[in-house]
């Protein structure tokens, strides 16, 4: 795997975690760039057309600690409607 930037991710996990909120909320995206990470990191931050508003791109030491950064940092923002995470992996 690597990371957006091309350089090779050795042994962290990389997710891409899209958001959707709700219309005219400004405020998600400041509080989606100033969520504490924990172990994660947040690589990137972009707003997006499409389905989703903001798309984050996510590094962490393992699943469980990009979930909680999902579930407990992202997810919990006022404005946040919904998420959905995809897992980055290699094909061959």
């Amino acid at each position: 795997m690597r990371r957006p930037d091309g350089a090779r991710l050795t042994s962290s996990r990389a997710a891409r975690c899209n958001v959707r909120a709700l219309p005219a909320r400004k405020s998600v995206k400041k509080a989606l760039a100033k969520v504490k990470p924990g172990k994660c990191r947040l690589e990137s931050l972009d707003a997006v057309t499409g389905p989703f508003d903001y798309i984050a791109v996510l590094e962490g030491p393992t699943l469980d600690d990009i979930g909680q950064l999902v579930t407990e940092g992202i997810g919990a923002i006022d404005g946040v409607t919904r998420t959905t995470t995809c897992l980055a992996v290699s094909i061959g």
